[in-house]
C-alpha cells in the first residue's frame, strides 16, 4: 500500500502537484484561522511551499533515471502557468514576511514568528530553483531536444544534476562546470540568473530586516 502512494506522488505532473500544496495550505489556514491575520499568513504559506516542496524533492531524490526520462520529456506541458504560479506564491510569501515586521507583537511571539519568517524566506527561494530544475530537465529530454547541457562525465543527468545546475544558478548567477550548448538554454539561464539576484537581493535583506527586528 506505501508503494502504491509513493507511485502515485512519482505520477503527479506539475500542476497536481502545485494543486497538492494549494489543498495544504487551504487546510493549514483553516486550522489557524483564529489566529492574528500575519501569523496565519505566514503558517499557510509555510505550509503550501513545504508540501510542494517535499513533493517535487520526493521526486528529484527517488526516480530511477528510465523513468525520469520519459517523465521529464512528457510532463511540463503546463510550464507556463505553473512557472508564473511559483513566482506569485514565492512573491506573496515575501510580502506576508515584510506584513510581520510591520505587525505589532510581544518579544515571546516576536522570536517565533522571526523562525517562521525566515523559513518562509527560504523556502520562497527554494521554490523558484526547484522549479527550474524540472523545467531544464524538460527541456533536456524533451522529443528532438539537442541536449544542450554538457555535464562532465559520461552518465546521462538525473533529477539531482538538474538540481545542481539550477541552485549553482541561484546561489552564484552563474554556472560551474556545466557547458551549455544550445541557445534556448543560454536563454533560459539568462532569466534564471536575472531572476535569482533579484530574489537573493530581496530575501537577504529580508533576512537583514528580520534579525534587526528582533534585536529592537
Amino acid at each position: 500500500m506505501a508503494n502504491l502512494r509513493l507511485k502515485a506522488v512519482q505520477n503527479l505532473v506539475p500542476l497536481q502537484r502545485l494543486l497538492l500544496g494549494v489543498m495544504v495550505a487551504c487546510i493549514v489556514y483553516f486550522i489557524s484561522r483564529h489566529l492574528p491575520f500575519y501569523l496565519t499568513a505566514l503558517i499557510t504559506w509555510n505550509g503550501f511551499a513545504f508540501t510542494y516542496l517535499l513533493v517535487n524533492w520526493y521526486l528529484i531524490l527517488s526516480l530511477p533515471l528510465s523513468h525520469l526520462k520519459r517523465k521529464a520529456a512528457t510532463e511540463d506541458g503546463t510550464t507556463g502557468f505553473v512557472f508564473v504560479m511559483v513566482l506569485l506564491f514565492s512573491a506573496a510569501g515575501l510580502w506576508i514576511v515584510l506584513l510581520m515586521l510591520k505587525a505589532d507583537i510581544t518579544s515571546i511571539n516576536k522570536i517565533i514568528l522571526t523562525l517562521l519568517a525566515i523559513l518562509g524566506s527560504m523556502l520562497s527561494w527554494a521554490l523558484v530553483h526547484t522549479f527550474f530544475t524540472f523545467h531544464y530537465a524538460h527541456l533536456f529530454y524533451s522529443p528532438n531536444s539537442k541536449k544542450g547541457l554538457d555535464f562532465p562525465g559520461d552518465e546521462e543527468p538525473d533529477y539531482l544534476d538538474f538540481a545542481y545546475f539550477s541552485f549553482v544558478i541561484g546561489c552564484t548567477f552563474q554556472v560551474s562546470d556545466v557547458a551549455i550548448r544550445e541557445k534556448k538554454f543560454r536563454r533560459l539561464v539568462l532569466l534564471h540568473g536575472l531572476l535569482a539576484f533579484l530574489l537573493n537581493t530581496f530575501v537577504i535583506a529580508l533576512c537583514i530586516s528580520i534579525i534587526s527586528n528582533l534585536i529592537k
